[in-house]
């Protein structure tokens, strides 16, 4: 629940933030009402039969129309729970003659019984035994089955194809026993081994009658027809232009459900596949002396798992590509990304990142778009993790522009201006703005690039609802009529995008924490306060930035103390408080290894810090499943190996054979294989150049480690055996990519002043900080090369990049390129504190 070099032990594992269906800030489309489709008739045969006719004329189709809308308006007596109405609808299809129906009533029954299980809240809590035995699922996949075989014939028209999608999402979002929609490949870690292996756990989701993949096969069929569509009906710039294009609300829909049913395997910026491990029979005897179990479900026993030893080969660490990275293979595209990417031309009316626009009396559908369909697009696109291609990030970058003119055209609009125009462009909501600035932050934190279109889009957030440009500037709380979900999700939007608009933080952090100190109603959840707390650890944001950011985590951690002991109905002062409390309050594992990390990294221990993580780690060591995610693992480690020297107290109920486990994984981790980026090996390689012995890729994960005896000057006496460093002094030289530091340029006035010729440093992000407070924890004097310094040098150019490692690392005093080429060591600038800063 993460990320700036992206690999997860060195940054925070970043929150799933909106894809929560609960939230407020996630809208699904409504579904268009369909119109009748009345197919060609064949031969007679019941429903079951792969050729059935299902082909009934107009009159005939209505007919069973009204059948089926009765069935879910007056249920039969004794139906009146949503489950039974549901299933009484789809019996009523399918008891009907084949002959009496068409592909029009397929669609309409799986709607309105998508409709009817998914508007009773409680409905959500039946159990997949109880569905089972109710008959509901079998109905549902008879009418599936009938469905494919329409699809199959091509009898959906485009408008019933994103029709039927919508409904299959729907269903499958109510019930996850249907369906395994994140992909989950988890790697299972050999214990005292490097060695791993992947197992899928879609085979042991699935069930009996393996419903699971005879809906991936329905999805993937309407995926290829939608396809094939958006394709025949591109407009003179693309190849063909027949037939009626999908409008833009029918599309929006099917991007959802697909979204929905088949969302990303890992939130932005996570190592891939997930990896789990088995806590050691020795911890869990002790973890049972220490607390009472958990009241969790164990239907899937990882005892069933079988290890095997892979090659050394593919140990090197596998991590989601990163701007340093070089040529990354290109993996053959899937049915859903590939329905993702046509739909990004299609919104847009061209090919690929050279998208043109079609006649110019002509709107692009992009811009004909509600705000709505704007920010159910941006999230579908987000949610399905669908970035990387030209084709989707062109769009994206598109729609982020349309939506900041939309925003500007709204503060300049006459009042004069009404109708239609000023209902599409003026009608403004928060939720509707952040969701398209928090699909453009993943996106980012993807590695995906929008250009500046999330910087013009917060500036316009900030112009339209923080700042006001007639009163020098005054805040005004105009945030305030934001809901909770709306001002978390734009901080985690700036997080996963690297913004320092300190504008905007500023207004998010002093609102939220009014909301957190005050009794008013509306206030955040617990998770959505642990993900608040991330985004600021991610972006380091502590009180040298306003005494709010100090504040806020002081308030938010005595919040979270409050609302546990509220919920271990506790009022004693013990300390500790039973570890089932924090799942049943919405701290699960992911959010206790962020709140752990995020915590150390912000560095502000006060008693209610201090308590909160006294708590997390003794939750987290109390697992009841006995399986641990390693990127937690990893976090953990991390906040327990600093605060057993910064803050003690946090970690003295932590058990030994926890931290030892914990420690354990730490090290095999930094032991795996890596790859050097290009930019190290451009480092490494003018090193040999200038004759200092270095090794890449060190422990702990040091790009560039250099061993001095403790006497010497000068680098270039470095020791060649690095494995006896006693007595020496540890020289780490890490290179810091983009990734390390906010971005450039955070706001349009930054964009103008480096236009402008001024220089503006970025900001270090909260892991590089939290990595460089553990080497030098580890005896390393940390020397920083930062990609602004090193990229300003050509490649060409091999004396000036001798000479700034000259200057950094105080290599040589005299470095001799010719008889009259000569560089004379000179020390680092008066800005920095020393040359191991």
């Amino acid at each position: 629940m993460l990320s700036s070099s992206n690999v997860v032990d060195e940054s925070s594992t970043a929150p799933n933030v909106p894809v929560s269906k609960n939230q407020s800030t996630k809208k699904q489309p409504k579904r268009r009402s369909q119109k009748q489709q009345a197919p060609n008739s064949r031969s007679k045969q019941k429903y079951s039969s792969p050729s059935g006719p299902w082909n009934a004329d107009y009159n005939t189709s209505v007919r069973t129309q009204k059948k089926i809308q009765t069935a879910a308006t007056s249920p039969p007596k004794g139906s009146g729970d949503s489950i039974q109405v549901a299933h009484s609808i789809l019996r009523t299809l399918l008891d009907a003659p084949a002959t009496e129906c068409n592909a029009a009533n397929v669609v309409c029954a799986l709607t309105l019984s998508a409709k009817t299980v998914g508007g009773t809240e409680g409905a959500k809590n039946k159990s997949p035994v109880s569905l089972q035995s109710s008959g509901f699922q079998r109905s549902l996949m008879d009418t599936l089955d009938v469905l494919q075989m329409l699809v199959d014939k091509r009898k959906l028209a485009p408008r019933q194809l994103c029709n039927a999608a919508w409904a299959v999402a729907k269903h499958v979002d109510y019930d996850d026993s249907l369906f395994p929609r994140k992909n989950d490949n988890f790697i299972f870690v050999k214990d005292n081994s490097n060695s791993y292996a992947t197992w899928d756990l879609n085979e042991q989701q699935l069930n009996d009658d393996d419903s699971g993949k005879r809906i991936d096969e329905v999805f993937n069929l309407i995926a290829l027809r939608m396809i094939e569509h958006l394709d025949q009906t591109r407009d003179k710039y693309g190849t063909k232009n027949t037939g009626k294009r999908v409008q833009s609300g029918e599309l929006c829909m099917l991007l959802w459900a697909y979204a929905v049913a088949k969302p990303r395997d890992c939130p932005p910026g996570w190592e891939q596949p997930r990896r789990l491990e088995r806590l050691t029979d020795g911890f869990e005897k002790a973890k049972d002396k220490m607390s009472s179990k958990n009241a969790y479900d164990k239907e899937s026993d990882v005892n069933l798992v079988t290890f095997l030893d892979m090659d050394d080969s593919k140990l090197t660490r596998s991590k989601t590509s990163t701007a340093d990275d070089e040529d990354n293979n290109t993996q053959p595209r899937g049915i859903t990304s590939r329905l993702f990417d046509a739909a990004a031309i299609s919104f847009c009316q061209g090919e690929g990142a050279a998208v043109m626009d079609s006649e110019k009396k002509a709107e692009t559908m992009l811009k004909s778009c509600t705000w709505n369909e704007l920010a159910n697009i941006a999230w579908s696109f987000a949610t399905r993790g669908a970035c990387g291609t030209s084709e989707s990030d062109a769009m994206m970058t598109f729609l982020a522009k349309e939506a900041t003119r939309r925003i500007k055209f709204s503060m300049e609009a006459p009042p004069t201006l009404t109708g239609g125009k000023r209902n599409q462009f003026c009608k403004l909501l928060p939720r509707d703005v952040v969701q398209i600035a928090w699909a453009l932050g993943t996106m980012e934190s993807d590695n995906a690039s929008v250009g500046d279109a999330l910087v013009y889009l917060v500036d316009a957030v900030n112009e339209y609802w923080i700042a006001d440009s007639n009163s020098s500037n005054e805040r005004h709380r105009q945030i305030k009529s934001w809901k909770c979900a709306d001002l978390v999700q734009m901080a985690t939007a700036l997080s996963h995008g690297r913004l320092d608009n300190q504008s905007v933080l500023t207004a998010i952090y002093e609102e939220s924490l009014e909301r957190i100190q005050s009794s008013s109603p509306g206030k955040f959840s617990t998770s959505e306060i642990s993900i608040l707390l991330w985004a600021q650890a991610r972006l380091y944001l502590t009180s040298k930035y306003g005494s709010v950011f100090q504040e806020f985590t002081g308030a938010a951690a005595r919040t979270l103390m409050q609302q546990m002991k509220g919920k271990a109905n506790q009022h004693s002062d013990e300390r500790l408080l039973p570890p089932a409390t924090l799942p049943k309050m919405g701290l699960r594992s992911q959010e206790q290894a962020n709140l752990a990390w995020s915590l150390t990294v912000l560095g502000h221990y006060d008693s209610d810090v201090v308590a909160l993580l006294q708590n997390i780690v003794h939750a987290a060591s109390s697992s009841g499943d006995g399986v641990i995610q390693l990127e937690h693992a990893h976090q953990l480690w991390q906040s327990y190996f600093l605060l057993s020297e910064d803050c003690p107290a946090a970690v003295e109920f932590v058990p030994a054979e926890f931290s030892q486990f914990l420690e354990k994984k730490w090290n095999i981790e930094k032991n795996r294989g890596k790859q050097s980026s290009s930019r190290h090996r451009t480092i490494s390689q003018t090193l040999e150049l200038m004759r200092v012995a270095h090794r890449n890729e060190y422990d702990e994960d040091v790009d560039v480690a250099i061993v001095l005896q403790e006497d010497s000057s000068w680098t270039h006496t470095a020791q060649k055996d690095l494995d006896n460093q006693e007595g020496r002094v540890k020289v780490a030289v890490e290179f810091d990519g983009p990734f390390h530091f906010t971005v450039m340029a955070s706001t349009g006035k930054d964009l103008t002043m480096i236009e402008n010729g001024v220089k503006i440093a970025p900001r270090v992000l909260g892991h590089t900080v939290l990595k460089y407070r553990l080497l030098k924890k580890k005896g390393w004097a940390v020397v920083r090369i930062p990609y602004y310094e090193w990229d300003k040098i050509p490649s060409f150019a091999s004396m000036e990049r001798q000479r700034y490692l000259q200057r950094a690392l105080k290599t040589h005093e005299t470095i001799s390129f010719s008889g009259v080429d000569v560089s004379q060591y000179q020390a680092m600038p008066q800005t920095r504190h020393s040359r191991f800063d």
